[in-house]
């Protein structure tokens, strides 16, 4: 669990409980896992969130009356009102309760080793028959990787952050020592994979549809070492 003050761009409070298999955890401002207490913020709900760790995966249910973020790590965030009920086999994935102080940002953080990402092209179906499958795309080269975390950084940060934005890429370039021009030429091919994958959208290479669907298929497993929020 992550609280952090957002005007600030401080953490101002944390702590950790360890969740075993079959065992149900409450998180609230009453609840096993207190949050929202200290500072206290009354938008949050006394139970916000219920989780269970099964052999399979995370199973949530977000009961917090001013509604939750999902963040998966390295994809897609999803709105999730009161009632909302799901499951999350992924090895991270951070839980942002809304409350009623916009300043600070109450995270809850899950992590397994249970629930690893797929192996590289691990997540395309096998179909039956004779029927003549593509070549899965070849892994990242380093210099590509270092492309994407150089633009994609705060998309693969963990802890995540709300409302992440691409490096532009004359900056990303400099962190890396090599122009725009040359990002961008990595991250053409980069989205190459993608589209081998099944990418059905052409994007610009700082859109994150592609980096996401390269996650979900054990492209890029690692976080980036988050930096100064």
């Amino acid at each position: 669990m992550l609280e952090t003050d957002v005007i600030r761009r401080r953490g101002v409070r944390g702590g950790e409980l360890a969740v075993t298999l079959g065992k149900t955890v409450s998180v609230g401002r009453e609840a096993d896992l207190p949050i929202g207490v200290e500072p206290p913020d009354l938008g949050i709900s006394r139970r916000a969130l219920t989780l269970t760790a099964s052999a399979a995966a995370w199973h949530i249910y977000i009961d917090n009356r001013a509604r939750a973020f999902v963040h998966p790590w390295a994809r897609a965030p999803m709105w999730a009102p009161a009632g909302s009920e799901m499951t999350q086999r992924w090895p991270r994935v951070g839980i942002r309760l809304i409350g009623s102080d916009r300043s600070i940002e109450h995270w809850v953080l899950l992590e397994s080793r249970e629930y690893p990402i797929p192996g590289y092209g691990g997540s395309q179906q096998q179909v039956a028959g004779p029927t003549r499958q593509p070549p899965v795309p070849r892994p990242l080269t380093k210099t590509q990787v270092e492309a994407v975390n150089a633009v994609f950084r705060q998309f693969l940060w963990w802890p995540p952050v709300s409302g992440p934005e691409p490096v532009p890429l004359a900056a990303a370039g400099a962190r890396v020592r090599i122009s725009a021009t040359g990002v961008s030429e990595r991250l053409l091919r980069v989205q190459d994979r993608a589209y081998a994958l099944g990418l059905q959208r052409q994007t610009g290479v700082s859109d994150p549809s592609y980096v996401y669907l390269l996650v979900r298929h054990g492209y890029l497993t690692d976080p980036v070492a988050r930096g100064d929020m």
